[in-house]
């Protein structure tokens, strides 16, 4: 009797480092500072601790506007057909500063097709993001008898984790519920969120 095993409508993730990050890093930073000045109280939405900004950063942030649409761009482009012209819309931006011990909460990001997570300082131990499998609930039992190689060739898994590094990204469907870990570091994680909207 012969048997395959194989994965079945399986979940788009793009992770990727820009390679111009270190030549506009300060220019960056230097926007995180200013808008951070201008509005220092800031909102509360999953952060618990840390400095969250509200969600209209864009005009007042052109360079890194600018750096993510290129890294969203990169991140489309290397996934995506290019027998379509895909053009998509950035919804809305915004700032995250976690200081030590800080985190963010589980969510997800209704309304939008994929969200980004740009990370502009990421010291080691500042805290990985966590994505909840779709189907931990449904198929639980399931995930749990899955062999160690499969779940590791193809990440299944109750969850999965990503651990950020400075100047890399992360594009993945919105609706993922997922989470930032404590920051575990002595200093600032600071990173530019986003939601983006195919157009059709």
């Amino acid at each position: 009797m012969q048997v395959r095993s194989f994965p079945l409508f399986p979940v788009l993730m793009s992770y990727g480092t820009n390679d111009k990050f270190e030549e506009v890093k300060d220019s960056l930073l230097s926007e995180v500072e200013s808008v951070r000045e201008e509005d220092t109280n800031g909102v509360n939405i999953t952060n618990v601790g840390g400095w969250q900004s509200k969600d209209d950063i864009r005009v007042k942030t052109p360079q890194i506007s600018k750096y993510v649409k290129q890294c969203i761009n990169e991140s489309l482009s290397e996934s995506r057909s290019p027998n379509f012209d895909l053009k998509y819309s950035i919804l809305n931006m915004w700032i995250n500063v976690n200081g030590p011990g800080d985190s963010n909460s589980l969510h997800n990001h209704p309304g939008s097709d994929f969200s980004g997570i740009f990370w502009l300082k990421a010291p080691e131990n500042s805290g990985k993001v966590y994505f909840n499998n779709p189907h931990d609930f449904t198929q639980n039992a399931d995930i749990q008898t899955v062999r160690e190689e499969y779940k590791d060739a193809l990440n299944i898994h109750p969850s999965y984790f990503c651990t950020p590094e400075e100047g890399s990204f992360l594009v993945f469907p919105s609706s993922l519920m997922h989470k930032v870990d404590q920051n575990k570091s002595k200093e600032n994680r600071i990173s530019v969120a986003c939601n983006i909207r195919i157009m059709s």
